[in-house]
């Protein structure tokens, strides 16, 4: 993946997003998960600065990763 990667729509056949996948995508800002992705390992963000948006569609499980990613999932998760 580029590393000035910016938008990023995670495909229908990824099941797990692994620790670091993302790491140290600073330019990446906005990211869409769809309903069959089962988990995101801890760190899988780690150093996204610039993550502003998540579109986050039944992820079940969720380690502890950036606190600027759970923040943004907690709060499109309340709008729902």
């Amino acid at each position: 993946m580029p590393r000035n990667v910016r938008r990023v729509k995670i495909d229908i056949s990824v099941k797990f997003i692994p620790s670091r996948a993302f790491y140290a995508r600073r330019h990446l800002i906005y990211v869409e998960f769809h309903d069959g992705v089962e988990r995101i390992e801890e760190f899988a963000f780690i150093g996204c600065t610039s993550l502003r948006s998540v579109k986050s569609l039944g992820v079940k499980i969720i380690e502890q990763w950036h606190s600027t990613v759970v923040k943004i999932l907690r709060m499109w998760n309340s709008t729902r």
